[in-house]
């Protein structure tokens, strides 16, 4: 599934692959307050390649990568990937 976010970072997700107990413990770790697991689950879901593109995507002039616009990127890509599991059913 290819997705492309209102700020124009596009990445391909494999819908089979959200299928992993692992990134939802991950996803549990991140719904319980521990935020430090949010670049595993980007790890997980997008891989290394596509991780350092969304991070070079949303790097600052100062080289830094902001938490909230990857949040509302990772945000996006969750929406997009549970609206295809919605119009499938």
């Amino acid at each position: 599934m290819k997705i492309t976010t209102k700020s124009g970072f596009t990445c391909e997700i494999d819908p089979v692959s959200l299928d992993d107990m692992e990134l939802l413990e991950l996803i549990g770790e991140v719904q319980d307050g521990n935020t430090f697991y949010v670049p595993k689950i980007i790890k997980r879901m997008l891989g290394d390649e596509q991780k350092k593109a969304l991070y070079d995507h949303l790097r600052t002039p100062e080289g830094r990568v902001p938490t909230d616009a990857t949040y509302d990127v990772m945000g996006e890509i969750f929406d997009a990937v549970n609206e295809a599991k919605e119009t499938k059913n």
